[in-house]
């Protein structure tokens, strides 16, 4: 294996590592979920290219799409109303 083709790996893999912490942790919106799916989406068909076949990249992916497709109803734009800075409420923009 090139070093090159070695490192790029390396790289999907931490990719993948990162990827699948957040399904652990419980997704927080549907953006989120889907910049997942796209990540996963991304890595299974550079992979496929590569002409190797996209075993994690692919169990992750389908593992995402499962999460995204199960969203509770209340819980799928949680967050995305106004940014991270508005879920609180209690901002002071006077700030020195």
């Amino acid at each position: 294996m090139p070093d090159k083709s070695k490192k790029q790996y390396q790289r999907q893999e931490k990719k993948l590592d990162r990827i699948e912490r957040r399904l652990d942790k419980g997704m927080r919106s549907v953006r989120q979920a889907e910049r997942n799916l796209d990540r996963t989406e991304k890595i299974s068909n550079k992979r496929i290219k590569a002409g190797n076949y996209p075993d994690r990249a692919a169990t992750i992916g389908d593992r995402a799409m499962h999460v995204y497709l199960n969203m509770n109803e209340e819980n799928k734009y949680a967050g995305t109303e106004g940014g991270p800075f508005y879920k609180t409420g209690n901002i002071n923009y006077n700030k020195k």
